[in-house]
């Protein structure tokens, strides 16, 4: 699954916050879950809800942020020493 199905499963726009995500979950659990819903097809729209929901939850490598205390050209010479030296 894409993250853009995703969205559309979960009815999210691409700047969805995290508790616009947990209430449209909720929402389409309700709708969709096989215990309430009778349709046919209950059980795997609900497991799409929650594939859809793990997808929106990882962060991209964009939102990872790095502690501005890290040192990051002493990081990779380190990590570049420590090769040379397993070399």
């Amino acid at each position: 699954m894409t993250r853009k199905e995703a969205l559309k499963i979960l009815e999210l726009d691409d700047n969805f916050t995290e508790e616009e995500l947990r209430i449209n979950y909720k929402k389409q659990m309700r709708k969709w879950h096989p215990d309430i819903c009778e349709s046919e097809n209950a059980e795997e729209m609900a497991k799409k809800i929650n594939e859809a929901r793990t997808i929106l939850e990882q962060k991209s490598d964009e939102e990872i942020t790095f502690d501005s205390d890290i040192d990051v050209e002493e990081l990779k010479n380190k990590i570049v020493n420590t090769l040379i030296e397993e070399y």
